[in-house]
This record gives C-alpha cells, structure tokens and sequence, in this order.
C-alpha cells in the first residue's frame, strides 16, 4: 500500500488550485468579452481563428495562447459529447 505524505497531499491540493485561478484568469481577461459572448450554438471557426490571431499582436506568450486553446477546446468537446453541437470550431485552430 501506497502512503502518500500530508506535505505532498497539501502540494497536489494547491496544484489544483492554482490551475483552477488560472484557468478562472484567463476566462476572466481573455475570453469573456471577446467569445465569452457568444452563444455555443452560434459559434463558427473563424470566431476561434480571429480570437487567437490577435493574441500574438496583444504580446501574449505561446504558451499562454496555448493554454487558452486548452481551456476552450475540452469546452467544446463536451458540448458535442453532449449533443448540443455537431462539430467542435476549436479544434485544429492554434497552429
């Protein structure tokens, strides 16, 4: 049996909710005014391709731009799990 140390339960837990800040940052200064206003029903491609084309322009790092690809493309996976989109426009779009 595996004993995991309090110290290394206490690390994990911050992990967790320093990934859950971020994602909860870039959702507030990145996404919400720009496709936060847009409907899933509604949303195209080209939405998400203006969206990251102008990241680079705003001095956002790589890294950053691909961590914002990572917030929104399980998003939208989800949302054609569950039927309520065909096809996700995320995907393929950070080149």
């Amino acid at each position: 049996m595996l004993r995991v140390g309090a110290s290394a339960t206490r690390q994990g837990w911050f992990e967790k909710e320093r990934t859950k800040k971020n994602y909860i940052r870039m959702w507030d200064y990145r996404i919400r005014n720009t496709l936060g206003n847009i409907r899933v029903l509604d949303f195209k491609t080209s939405h998400v391709r203006t969206f990251f084309s102008a990241l680079p322009d705003e001095g956002l790092a790589h890294s950053t731009i691909k961590g914002l690809y990572g917030l929104l493309n399980p998003s939208f996976e989800l949302a054609v799990e569950d039927g309520i989109i065909r096809k996700n426009p995320v995907t393929g779009t950070l080149v």
